[in-house]
């Protein structure tokens, strides 16, 4: 492929915008709402991490609002233009087994970087947890519907839209085990925005890995995406009944 025809693909501007959403979006639309002084408490304030730290209700809601806003746009692009092919969606029972099984394989990977941290001189490397996971569990106790949505069914389906369906089914088509290896590392460090640990790299990019092969085995993102969402689910659950 040259280098125009790489330039002049579709999918891969459509992945840089999804990309720049997560990265930048949510951030940007803070900064205007801080110059415009909107605020629920009818404060003014002379930061803006000053208004982050008043203002985190207002900023959870803008996110959910952004990644609403973001799933509408992907479910205008499959069903409203010629990129993708629009069918019905397929379930079938092993889709909910693979879901268990990369439950489990996760949750072995878990356990592993648990061993790993109680050994000294390696576990200084393995000993902190992940800030995403704590911002998400932080999300689900505090607003908790919100939560459940964003965590269990938002997610889910835009992440496995991206990194699955778009990058590895679409950029990567003719390559797929290479889209496998990108879209593993890509879907890991998104996962670190909110803080870099060695634990939670490992983790995530072992998730999206698992999910990138379940869709390349099954050659459909409706695999993926339970098994995505089962994750989830659990995670969720837990949260909620945390002691």
């Amino acid at each position: 492929m040259t280098l125009r025809n790489i330039i002049r693909n579709p999918y891969l501007w459509m992945f840089i915008g999804f990309l720049l959403s997560y990265l930048v979006l949510g951030k940007w639309v803070g900064y205007l709402l801080f110059y415009l002084g909107v605020s629920l408490h009818g404060q003014t304030y002379n930061s803006y991490s000053q208004f982050r730290a008043n203002e985190e209700t207002l900023l959870i809601y803008l996110s959910f609002i952004i990644n609403i806003l973001r799933f509408v746009v992907i479910l205008v692009i499959v069903y409203k233009t010629k990129w993708f092919t629009h069918r019905k969606l397929i379930l079938k029972k092993k889709d909910f087994r693979y879901a268990i099984y990369a439950f489990f394989i996760k949750a072995f990977i878990s356990i592993i970087l648990g061993i790993l941290s109680s050994i000294p001189k390696i576990g200084v490397y393995f000993n902190s947890g992940s800030p995403n996971q704590d911002k998400v569990e932080h999300l689900i106790q505090n607003y908790i519907w919100v939560g459940i949505l964003f965590s269990v069914i938002i997610a889910p389906l835009t992440e496995e839209f991206i990194f699955r369906k778009l990058l590895i089914g679409e950029l990567f088509k003719d390559k797929e085990y290479s889209g496998l290896i990108v879209s593993s590392v890509l879907f890991g460090s998104l996962h670190l925005m909110a803080g870099f640990t060695l634990p939670g790299l490992i983790l995530y990019i072992s998730l999206g890995f698992i999910l990138g092969w379940l869709y390349i085995r099954n050659k459909r993102i409706e695999t993926s995406i339970i098994a995505h969402m089962f994750n989830n689910f659990i995670g969720t659950v837990a949260v909620i009944f945390k002691p």
